[in-house]
């Protein structure tokens, strides 16, 4: 419950990293590049909450990103 994804490509702006695949019902939204961007202006630690979620895991294009970007 209250389970989220798409941040990467968010944050990162690349395309995305994963795909979903519901085995039951769920109620799902969508947010855009540019509401995202919007929602930076009112909760502008919103970047940092998803990118310290982003390192708790391990993935195979965030490893990629890690070792060339930084």
């Amino acid at each position: 419950m209250g389970q989220h994804f798409g941040e990467v490509s968010m944050i990162f702006q690349c395309k995305r990293s994963a795909t979903e695949l519901a085995d039951n019902y769920i109620t799902c939204a969508s947010l855009n590049r540019l509401k995202y961007n919007e929602l930076l202006t009112i909760y502008p630690k919103l970047n940092d909450l998803f990118k310290n979620e982003i390192i708790q895991y391990s993935d195979p294009l965030k490893c990629f990103m890690e070792m060339h970007l930084n």
